[in-house]
């Protein structure tokens, strides 16, 4: 198998809920994005800069006003991967995205197995 590398973009998102009368704020990131690069590892870094530059969140952007842009602010780490902030002025406050390069090793396909029986598997289940 040739290695491929692509460009992962994570999303920072905050879930609110309640639990009777205690409200909860679940923090997490979520891959929304992995984009194939075609060529070697220099090429996937330079997407991932220019990504880190210039992506917006669908989220933020308003068709009503395309020329407006949230305030930015990229930081890359030690080992490449950026973190980026950005704050549009809006209600939702400061969105986080994780912009990394990864190089895919491995993949399997899924196998799914042979079906039994609902009459085979409930008397292998009570059995």
């Amino acid at each position: 198998m040739t290695h491929s590398w692509y460009v992962l973009l994570e999303e920072h998102t905050v879930e609110s809920q309640r639990v009777e009368t205690h409200a909860f704020e679940l923090h997490q990131w979520r891959l929304t994005s992995s984009r194939h690069v075609e060529g070697d590892r220099q090429e996937a870094e330079q997407a991932a800069e220019d990504l880190a530059f210039h992506y917006i969140p669908s989220r933020m952007q308003r068709p009503s006003r395309p020329e407006d842009r949230p305030a930015r602010a990229v930081f890359r780490s030690s080992d490449g991967a950026y973190l980026v902030t950005l704050d549009d002025g809006r209600y939702e406050g400061e969105h986080r995205l994780r912009i990394t390069v990864a190089e895919l090793v491995h993949t399997e396909e899924r196998v799914v197995g042979p079906r039994e029986s609902v009459g085979k598997t409930i008397r292998r289940l009570f059995s």
